[in-house]
């Protein structure tokens, strides 16, 4: 009846495979006129867990696809990833693909 919806989603934390440093974050959606926060997690690395929140636009031309690219703090490093979208909306923004930009720092453990 013309109330915005509050939602909140998280995916699950995807393992980077290596102590990665994050560089973007890609998402490709229907556009709406809505506004949502995403918030990036990572951690599982000796520089514990750290969070960045980024307010994001989703405005666009409906029946159209948004392509919506945030480049990322470089305080965020870690061996995993998790994105949690939240806000309060009028319309449905479906997302269609999201992708995590990152740059390995290390690999593995060494034993000499």
């Amino acid at each position: 009846a013309g109330a915005a919806i509050a939602i909140t989603s998280a995916t699950k934390r995807f393992n980077l495979g290596a102590v990665a440093m994050l560089t973007q974050l890609y998402v490709r959606l229907e556009g709406v006129t809505d506004t949502v926060t995403m918030t990036v997690l990572v951690g599982g690395s000796e520089y514990g867990e750290v969070s960045q929140a980024y307010s994001v636009s989703l405005a666009g031309t409906a029946g159209e696809d948004q392509e919506i690219r945030v480049r990322l703090h470089r305080t965020l490093i870690g061996r995993w990833v998790q994105v949690t979208i939240s806000g309060n909306v009028y319309n449905r923004p479906a997302i269609r693909e999201m992708v995590i930009g990152f740059v390995p720092i290390r690999s593995g453990r060494v034993t000499l």
